[in-house]
C-alpha cells in the first residue's frame, strides 16, 4: 500500500520543483521519469521487491508509449549491475548516472547517444568510479564526452582529476573511440590505470583538461587530423608513455597546452605532424629519456612558461639534439622574474632550460626571438650558430653552458639581455656578423665569467657598451670597438682584470676617461682620426698608443665589414631620423663627402600613417634597388637603408630590414 502512495505522488509531481515525475513498473522493477516534448527521461529505477538490482541492466525503449531519449543525473548510481543493455534510443546521459557501479564490466553504448555528461562544477561524470570496467566501446552517434569539474586546478589536477566520465575507472583497458566524435571533456579517463592505449579518431578536435592524467598503464597515444586542442596536463604523469603520434596532417592549427606531457619519463618516440602550431609551457617537461627533436614547419611558438612556470621541454635531461622547423618565430621568456646579476635560482626553468645532455640546436632562420631561460644549464652544448633574424637572446638565455665553446650572432641581431652568457666558462670565440644590423644592446652581466675569452671585435651596430658586460672575464687581452659607438658606460672596463689592448675604429667615444682604462694600456685608433685622439690621448694620459692605417683593417674585421665611415664625429656610422611628411636628407645632416664616405647607414621611423618619400643628398649618382630617387617609405614603419660608394661620385642605396612597427 505505501509503495502506491509513492507512486501516486511520483505521478503528481509532489516531490520537488521541477518537472513532473511519472512511474512505469514492468513487473520486476518501477522505473521514475520526466516528460519533455512527450519523449521520456529516465530519472529512478528500483526492484520491486525492494531487493537489489543485479546482473545486466536492460533499459527501456518507451515508458508507458513514450520514448525514453535520455538517462538522468544520478539515475544508476552505485547499483551492483555487471551490464547495460541500451535501447537504440537514447541521445543523452546526465552526469553521475551511473556513478560508482563498481560490479559494471563491459560496457556497450548505443548509436544514438550523441552527449555523455561530464558533472561539470562539483559533480562527477556519468560513469565514473566503476572500478570494474574493462571495456568501453563508444557507439557511432556520439559527439561529446562532457567536462568534469572544470574548477580543477590546471597544473595540480590530483585533487578533481578522478571526477570526469570515465575518471577512476581503474580496470578499463580498452575504449573504442567512434569516428565522429569531436570532444573529449576535461578529467573523462583520468586515474584509468589498466589503460594501455589510445587511438584517437580523425574527428576528434578537443582533448579537453586532464583528460588522461595519471593513466600509470598507458604506454602509446596516437592522434587524428582533425584536432585542434590538447588541454592542460591531458596526459601528465603517465610514467609509461613511451610512443606519441600525430598522424600527417598539414593545417597548422593544434595548440599542445601545458603540461599536456609532463613527467612521460620513458618517452622516447615523439612524431609531430605539420598540424602543430603552438606547445604550450611545460608541455613536455620531465620528459627525461626523449633523446631527439624534431619540430614541424608548421610550429610558430614555443611557450616559456612565464612567471613561476616550467618551459615546454625543460628537463629533458637525455635530449641531445633539437631541430627547430622552419616557421618558428618565438621561444618564450622562461621565469622572468629572475635576478639577472644571480640567476641561479630560476635559470634553469627555460623552454630547454636543464636539458643537461643537449649537444645540438639547429635554428631555423625565421626565428626571431629566443627568450630568457631557454637554453640555460645545458651543460654539454658546445656551439652556436645563430641565424641572422635572431634579434632578441634573452635573460640568462644561454646561462651556465659550461662546454659551450663558440657562438656566432646574426646580422638582425638587436639586443643581448642580462647574463644570457654568464658563467659559460669555457666561451673563447665570440663573433659578430660582419653585415649592417639594427642597433644592438649587450647588457650588463651580459657575458660575466666567460673565463676562457681572450680577444673581441664587437659588432658596428653598438652604439654603446654596458658596464659589467664582460666582468670577471678575466682571460680577456683585448677588445675591438666599433666606429659606431659613440658613448661608453662609466667603469664598463673596470671589470676585466687583464685587459691589455683596445682597438678603436672610429673617433673617441665620449665618457672615456671614466671608463675605467689604466693609463698605461695599449690604445690603438685610426690614422685618419689622429687629430681627434690625440686631444683625448694627452687629456686621459694614455702612454702606450698606436695609429693604424685604414688599409690594415681588413686583417681586423674580415671582408664586407661596414665599420670605415664619416670622418664627423656628429655624423657617425648611422643617423636616425623620425618623419612624418616627405623629408629631404642635405649633405650638412648626413656627411655624404666623395672620398672620405664609403658606407652609411640610415635609420628612418616613419611615425605617418601614410606613405613618405625621402630624398637624399644632391650633387651624386645614386643607384637603388628600388629603381629610384626619391625613396617611398611605408606608413607606420622603419627603414635601414645602406648607402656605399661604387665609384667617386656613384652611391648604391640599399634597403634592409624593413619593419613594421605594431600599433
Amino acid at each position: 500500500m505505501k509503495k502506491l502512495i509513492v507512486a501516486a505522488l511520483l505521478s503528481l509531481g509532489l516531490f520537488g520543483y521541477g518537472a513532473t515525475t511519472y512511474t512505469y513498473d514492468d513487473g520486476i522493477l518501477t522505473w521514475s521519469y520526466t516528460l519533455s516534448s512527450g519523449a521520456a527521461t529516465l530519472t529512478t529505477v528500483s526492484a520491486n521487491n525492494s531487493g537489489e538490482i543485479t546482473g545486466t541492466l536492460t533499459i527501456p525503449a518507451s515508458v508507458n508509449a513514450s520514448v525514453v531519449v535520455g538517462i538522468g543525473a544520478g539515475f544508476g548510481a552505485g547499483l551492483g549491475i555487471t551490464a547495460i543493455e541500451f535501447p537504440n534510443t537514447i541521445g543523452t546521459i546526465s552526469y553521475g548516472a551511473f556513478a560508482n557501479c563498481t560490479s559494471l564490466e563491459t560496457l556497450v553504448l548505443p548509436d544514438s547517444l550523441t552527449a555523455i555528461d561530464g558533472g561539470g562544477y562539483n559533480n562527477h561524470g556519468a560513469f565514473n568510479g566503476c572500478t570494474a570496467l574493462k571495456s568501453v566501446h563508444l557507439g557511432a552517434g556520439l559527439v561529446t564526452i562532457g567536462n568534469g569539474n572544470s574548477n580543477a586546478n590546471q597544473n595540480n589536477p590530483d585533487s578533481t582529476a578522478h571526477t570526469g566520465v570515465f575518471g577512476n575507472c581503474s580496470s578499463l583497458e580498452t575504449v573504442e573511440f567512434n569516428e565522429g566524435l569531436v570532444t573529449i571533456g576535461h578529467h573523462a579517463f583520468s586515474e584509468c590505470i589498466a589503460l594501455k592505449a589510445v587511438e584517437l579518431p580523425d574527428s576528434l578536435q578537443t582533448i579537453g583538461i586532464n583528460v588522461f592524467y595519471h593513466n600509470t598503464a598507458l604506454a602509446s597515444a596516437s592522434f587524428g587530423t582533425g584536432l585542434t586542442t590538447i588541454g592542460v596536463c591531458a596526459f601528465c604523469n603517465c610514467p609509461e608513455l613511451q610512443l606519441v603520434e600525430f598522424r600527417d596532417f598539414h593545417t597548422p592549427l593544434l595548440g599542445i597546452g601545458a603540461y599536456a606531457f609532463a613527467n612521460a619519463v620513458k618517452l622516447t618516440d615523439l612524431t609531430f605532424s605539420e598540424s602543430l602550431k603552438t606547445i604550450g609551457y611545460g608541455a613536455f617537461s620531465g620528459c627525461t629519456a626523449l633523446e631527439t627533436l624534431t619540430l614541424p614547419d608548421s610550429l610558430t611558438a614555443i611557450d616559456g612558461g612565464g612567471y613561476n612556470n616550467h618551459g615546454a621541454f625543460n628537463g629533458c635531461t637525455a635530449l641531445k639534439s633539437v631541430h627547430l622547423g622552419a616557421g618558428l618565430v618565438t621561444i618564450g621568456n622562461g621565469n622572468s622574474n629572475a635576478n639577472q646579476n644571480n640567476p641561479d635560482s630560476t635559470a634553469h626553468t627555460g623552454v630547454f632550460g636543464n636539458c643537461s645532455s643537449l649537444e645540438t640546436v639547429e635554428f631555423n632562420e625565421g626565428l626571431v626571438t629566443i627568450g630568457h631561460h631557454a637554453f640555460s644549464e645545458c651543460g654539454h652544448l658546445k656551439s652556436l650558430l645563430l641565424p641572422d633574424s635572431v634579434q632578441t637572446v634573452g635573460l640568462n638565455c644561454f646561462y651556465n653552458n659550461i662546454r659551450l665553446t663558440r657562438v656566432a650572432f646574426g646580422a638582425d641581431l638587436q639586443l643581448i639581455d642580462a647574463c644570457s652568457f654568464m658563467g659559460c666558462v669555457s666561451l673563447n670565440t665570440v663573433t659578430f656578423s660582419a653585415a649592417t644590423t639594427p642597433l644592438l644592446t649587450i647588457k650588463s652581466n651580459a657575458f660575466k665569467n666567460c673565463v676562457q675569452l681572450v680577444s673581441l671585435t664587437l659588432s658596428n651596430s653598438m652604439p654603446t657598451l654596458a658596464t659589467g658586460a664582460f666582468s670577471g672575464c678575466d682571460m680577456l687581452r683585448s677588445i675591438t670597438i666599433p666606429s659606431l659607438m659613440s658613448t661608453v658606460q662609466d667603469g664598463v672596463f673596470a671589470g676585466i682584470a687583464n685587459l691589455r689592448e683596445v682597438t678603436f675604429l672610429g673617433v673617441p667615444p665620449e665618457n672615456l676617461e671614466n671608463a675605467g682604462l689604466d693609463t698605461d694600456i695599449k690604445i690603438r685608433y685610426p690614422s685618419q682620426y689622429a687629430e681627434d685622439w690625440a686631444n683625448v690621448i694627452a687629456a686621459i694620459g694614455f702612454t702606450n698608443t698606436e695609429s693604424i692605417d685604414p688599409d690594415a683593417y681588413a686583417e681586423l674585421l674580415g671582408a664586407d665589414s661596414r665599420y670605415e665611415l664619416s670622418t664627423s664625429p656628429s655624423d657617425r656610422s648611422i643617423a636616425s631620423i623620425t618623419i612624418s611628411a616627405d623629408y629631404v636628407i642635405d649633405n650638412t645632416k648626413f656627411g655624404l663627402t666623395a672620398g672620405k664616405v664609403y658606407d652609411a647607414v640610415l635609420r628612418i621611423v616613419n611615425e605617418a600613417d601614410h606613405e613618405v618619400t625621402i630624398t637624399l643628398p644632391g650633387g651624386y649618382t645614386y643607384e637603388t634597388f628600388e629603381g629610384a630617387d626619391p625613396l617611398t617609405i611605408p606608413a607606420n614603419s622603419r627603414n635601414l637603408l645602406t648607402i656605399t660608394r661604387t665609384e667617386e661620385s656613384v652611391f648604391l642605396v640599399s634597403r634592409e630590414k624593413l619593419r613594421v612597427i605594431q600599433q
